[in-house]
């Protein structure tokens, strides 16, 4: 059975701007949380997946190399200083001790479990308690990204309908596109990551199911090939992920979302574009949610 994807972390230096080009193209983009080691950040949700929009306080201390926020504060703080763009790829799990026994047993490299919680708002603005407990893995196939399952303890103040909607008619995510030279290496790993037990290996790609949604991995040179126009160069050469595939029930919609936030774009076969230059490194494509037009020319 497939993991869920949790979500994604989207990092940038300045959490403002980066707020404010996804509500400028008609996502609803939630309150400023803060956690208590100095990482901000703003929420969009879909139906069961959300992106985590993240940066760093002004006040941020780097942590210790062994201290328990490590693994996550510690190593977004190295990725905000080298480059901007998707950081982590997130499973969504239920038992954060069965996740890092699990993961120790595939001989990953795990750090302790870290467990937080904060408050935050409901729809209705009232305060409110979340926490979470993460089970992170790490692979030397793909150094830049960081993996963890995600254990929500108080679901019910955590997901709310009235922020899944979005005037730019997105629905959720299709797929994230992911750059590993070593794809044999990352095999492994993702398939314990993902919980795909018959991943789709291809000539230039591999396709990995998380729920709903789609990791697709190729190497550098397949990514110039396919997303060289809309990714960011550096960020291909560095691997990690560089781009991710929404889905929109209404794409006219959605592109007059994108005309009026006037953000530059472009369409290729009737999807908008969003490059990477534009979007604090990410590639942001939009397909169409109707499954008989989902299977996009953009991955091979």
């Amino acid at each position: 059975m497939t993991r869920q994807l949790d979500h994604l972390i989207l990092a940038a230096r300045d959490l403002d701007k980066l707020a404010k080009l996804f509500g400028d193209i008609g996502f609803t983009v939630g309150a400023r949380n803060r956690h208590t080691w100095g990482t901000i950040n703003n929420l969009v949700q879909f139906d069961g997946t959300f992106l985590e929009l993240l940066s760093v306080a002004d006040d941020f201390e780097t942590p210790a190399p062994d201290h328990v926020t490590a693994p996550f504060a510690g190593f977004l703080n190295d990725y905000i200083k080298e480059r901007e763009g998707t950081a982590a790829f997130v499973v969504e799990g239920n038992n954060a001790v069965n996740d890092r026994a699990r993961w120790l047993s595939h001989g990953f490299n795990v750090p302790d479990i870290m467990n937080f919680g904060r408050k935050g708002r409901n729809a209705a603005g009232e305060e409110i308690d979340v926490a979470f407990s993460l089970a992170f893995a790490r692979s030397p196939a793909i150094p830049q990204t960081l993996f963890f399952s995600c254990h929500d303890r108080y679901p019910e103040n955590f997901w709310f309908a009235e922020f899944q909607q979005h005037s730019n008619g997105v629905t959720g995510v299709d797929s994230v596109i992911l750059v590993a030279d070593d794809r044999k290496a990352a095999r492994r790993f993702l398939s314990a990551i993902t919980g795909d037990a018959a991943p789709a290996f291809g000539v230039h790609s591999d396709t990995f199911r998380s729920g709903n949604a789609r990791l697709v991995t190729m190497s550098a040179e397949t990514a110039r090939r396919l997303y060289g126009d809309v990714a960011d160069a550096e960020g291909i050469d560095a691997g990690g992920i560089i781009a991710i595939h929404f889905t929109s029930g209404d794409l006219a919609k959605t592109e007059a979302a994108l005309q009026q936030s006037g953000v530059a774009f472009d369409a290729v076969d009737g999807r908008p574009r969003i490059g990477a230059s534009h979007a604090f490194g990410t590639a942001l494509i939009f397909e169409p949610q109707d499954p008989a037009a989902q299977d996009t020319g953009a991955i091979a």
